[in-house]
């Protein structure tokens, strides 16, 4: 596959996110086959670019200023910039994880119904828009990561990035959304690290049964973002009377332990955290003082292109993760 997807010949004709008659994508194979190896040869073909697996996802415009320095309410609503500006941009996307799984069973339904005559088609005709109805769709607001020019800040609390929506969440979210990680979940508690916009365990709480999901970062502006994302959605869920109890947005400081959670979880999910070396001990550090023994750490990132992965990578292997 990656001597097919590197051939210079082949370069602008194949489309790791083309459909077939099916409606999956070689991209889709990919994650069905569970090799990461693969999936990340896909995902860095130059047709997996982040504006296309966001692309085709249905966005509402808010608002539309040049503003670039979010502030928000207390409620999380946008207000004007620290600078004295209007109201920044905003975007609400909706995000189906489970798009491609629901076209399969749709074309499976199909066949089934072709052994059936054609007046019990008719008499179910009232019940065309039963899948649309129950497909479960994620709304999330994204706003315009504050101070572009140096987004990281100074210091780790001044790190804007989570503002906006990173390719990586979008797979981590649709990889927590699978029906085979999503059966992990029953009864067990989540934390989404680094979360930003929250759309990883938004997914983890809308496609399973788990029993918390705490959605975290360290940015004020970010954290009030993940929670105005989580009250977005709360009744857009089959059990929203507590949906603001089993899923929270709180402020996780990895390298004080004053500001984590009381108890250990189960479930730990992170996207692509790793970008400075420096980031390595405290991440490595909170994974292993709150995860429980027998938890299960899942992180997706790029392959390449990140200060300090390999150094991650080594330092949980020594942890004793896989």
């Amino acid at each position: 596959v990656k001597l097919l997807l590197d051939e210079p010949r082949f370069k602008d004709k194949i489309d790791v996110l083309q459909k077939n008659q099916f409606g999956r994508s070689a991209l889709t194979e990919g994650f069905s086959s569970s090799n990461t190896k693969l999936v990340g040869h896909l995902l860095e073909h130059d047709s997996a670019e982040e504006e296309r697996l966001i692309g085709g996802i249905k966005k509402e415009d808010v608002t539309n200023t040049n503003e670039a320095d979010a502030a928000l309410n207390e409620d999380g609503s946008v207000k004007s910039s620290e600078t004295g500006s209007s109201a920044t941009a905003q975007v609400v996307h909706e995000f189906d994880f489970l798009r491609e799984e629901s076209k399969m069973a749709g074309n499976g339904a199909q066949e089934d119904e072709e052994t059936e005559d054609k007046k019990d088609m008719e008499s179910s005709g009232d019940e065309g828009n039963t899948e649309a109805e129950n497909k479960k769709t994620i709304l999330i607001r994204e706003l315009p990561i504050a101070h572009a020019d140096d987004p990281f800040g100074a210091k780790p609390e001044e790190d804007t990035t989570g503002l906006g929506i990173w390719a990586a969440s979008l797979v981590c979210a649709r990889w927590m959304a699978s029906e085979k990680i999503a059966s992990r979940m029953e009864g067990k508690s989540v934390i989404d690290f680094g979360a930003g916009c929250g759309i990883p365990g938004l997914a983890v709480a809308f496609h399973s049964k788990a029993k918390s999901v705490l959605i975290t970062d360290l940015n004020p502006l970010t954290v009030k973002n993940a929670q105005y994302n989580i009250d977005l959605n709360k009744d857009r869920v089959d059990s929203p009377e507590n949906w603001c109890e089993r899923v929270t947005a709180a402020t996780i400081n990895w390298d004080d332990e004053s500001t984590w959670p009381k108890e250990k979880v189960d479930y730990i999910v992170c996207s692509d955290c790793i970008y400075q070396a420096s980031i390595v001990p405290m991440l490595q550090k909170v994974i292993v003082g709150l995860l429980k023994p027998e938890g299960c750490f899942f992180y997706v990132c790029p392959e390449g292109g990140r200060d300090g992965l390999p150094e991650f990578i080594k330092v949980m292997s020594t942890s004793g993760f896989q």
